[in-house]
């Protein structure tokens, strides 16, 4: 095996690795090796993180790289080049970046929490503006604190995974990802029918029904052609959103001893600031959103108003309808057109800049789904939502508008569009809550499991089972649930009886 740079030289023999003197790997000695570590461990945190680790940190995580990238390198083959300042530097940087990709170290003590094991995989890198935002806040602080700028976990592929490449940047994540990386329920859905799962399509679940014993084993549903049919089973899982699930529920009659089916309706409700940049941020290039500021997620504040978690978008303007808006502006009140218009468009688009606020929204039991009296076209009962924010939530949009502003100005962009009414808010898609989860069949109505207190072979999966929403995107926490759920479904299912228990 080829010498390898680093602290030790590595030696295939029988499979083994013979650790020998650096000095046989490093021809010209300790301070080539100690640049070599510090380059390597430099680009390293500049790939991974944005920044570097300091002298030491960086000479220490690139001595480090060199031995895990040295060994890959040999692995694949790649080793007729070992004792090259190229070679040994990619090997070394290669090293660090594994050593360096996962976010476990930014993501340790927030708000007092710490991760119990590392992220499966290294994050979506972050894009160019998300960098510049991390630059700016370096050493400023805005209402008082020092910001961090922190990448914003997500079911998204940062490398070849389960058979789904890694994120290409399309910047078209929604509804969505065209090429996979990002997860959705297909994934699962496929996984089943590998498994031997029947998927009925066009078919629309109409209510569930109750056996003399308890048990919910049947469900009736009615296909697109309008024929209906029942189909049984041991154990039920209703996952058809917090809406839905809500909705099917009450038509059924069942898991509503608490009366807590419905109720407490959540969503983050959103605000969006723009700007324009003094220089080029290039959006467009990465998913919508790949960091963000998570600093506001909790304080003594929260006496007074909600959280709010803030977003740093990569998406320029396209809330309001950019570029396609401003291609039309451009050529309408400007009369640009061919290259004039081509120059004009990137000089404009390339400088768009977005953050956004998610504000936490408190349990309700009032915000609720119930039936409502009018039929969709298969006869089936719409939902009706009620819902209503509160000065609590309304009221942290203003501080957390001020803050995107000194953030803004921080960032050197002029802000554009920003409107303060506390009334003008937009939701985040985020439907959660109507099937909460508790320790008290009274006051909840699934179990720390997700079962129903009611019925021992029925199962809530999904967001409709928060009690309480927070600020953060929930896909991650309910998946997190469903992976929970699923432990208890295996050992609970062979238990239960295929029919009625009779009295």
């Amino acid at each position: 095996m080829n010498n390898l740079i680093a602290f030790a030289v590595f030696q295939e023999t029988a499979r083994a690795w013979d650790v020998r003197s650096v000095w046989i790997a490093i021809p010209h000695g300790l301070i080539w090796w100690l640049f070599i570590g510090l380059l390597a461990g430099w680009l390293a945190g500049k790939m991974a993180r944005g920044h570097g680790f300091g002298c030491i940190g960086d000479i220490l995580i690139g001595l480090i790289g060199s031995v895990i990238g040295g060994w890959i390198f040999t692995q694949l083959g790649i080793g007729g080049h070992a004792n090259t300042f190229l070679y040994s530097l990619a090997a070394a940087t290669v090293g660090a970046v594994l050593l360096v990709a996962g976010d476990d170290a930014e993501w340790q003590n927030v708000h007092g929490a710490f991760r119990s094991q590392p992220f499966p995989m290294s994050k979506i890198w972050p894009s160019w503006s998300d960098e510049m935002f991390s630059r700016a806040l370096s050493d400023v602080a805005v209402s008082g604190r020092r910001l961090a700028v922190l990448s914003t976990p997500s079911a998204r592929n940062s490398q070849a995974y389960d058979g789904r490449p890694p994120c290409a940047g399309n910047a078209s994540c929604v509804p969505i990802c065209p090429i996979g990386a990002k997860y959705d329920g297909s994934v699962h859905v496929n996984k089943s029918i590998a498994k031997g799962a029947r998927l009925w399509e066009k078919s629309v679940a109409l209510r569930l029904e109750k056996d003399a014993d308890g048990g919910v084993r049947t469900v009736h549903f009615k296909r697109w052609d309008q024929s209906e049919d029942t189909v049984r089973g041991r154990m039920l899982i209703v996952a058809a959103n917090a809406i839905e699930t809500a909705k099917l529920l009450l038509l059924s009659g069942v898991a509503n001893s608490s009366d807590q089916v419905g109720r407490n309706l959540m969503d983050h409700l959103q605000k969006a600031v723009l700007g324009t940049a003094r220089e080029p941020v290039y959006p467009f290039r990465g998913p919508p959103s790949t960091s963000g500021i998570e600093t506001f997620r909790d304080g003594d504040f929260r006496k007074v108003h909600g959280a709010f978690r803030m977003s740093l978008g990569n998406d320029g303007w396209s809330r309001t309808g950019s570029p396609q808006t401003d291609v039309a502006r451009l050529i309408e009140t400007e009369g640009l057109f061919g290259r004039a218009l081509r120059e004009r468009l990137f000089h404009d688009v390339s400088r768009q800049v977005r953050m956004s606020c998610s504000v936490e929204v408190l349990p309700n039991p009032a915000n609720r789904v119930a039936v409502s009296p009018l039929k969709d076209s298969f006869g089936v009962p719409r939902p009706q939502l009620h819902f209503a924010t509160d000065d609590y939530t309304r009221g942290a949009f203003g501080p957390a508008l001020d803050v995107i502003e000194d953030v803004l100005r921080a960032f050197g962009a002029t802000v554009t569009s920003l409107d303060r009414n506390p009334q003008n808010y937009s939701g985040a898609g985020h439907i959660m809550g109507t099937c909460r989860m508790g320790f008290d069949a009274k006051t909840a109505v699934v179990d720390a499991d997700c079962r129903s207190f009611d019925h021992p072979n029925l199962y809530v999966v999904g967001a409709a089972t928060f009690p309480t929403c927070g600020t953060a995107n929930p896909t991650l926490t309910l998946a997190a649930l469903a992976l929970r759920a699923a432990d208890h479904v295996l050992s609970v299912l062979p238990t239960l009886a295929a029919a009625p228990v009779p009295a």
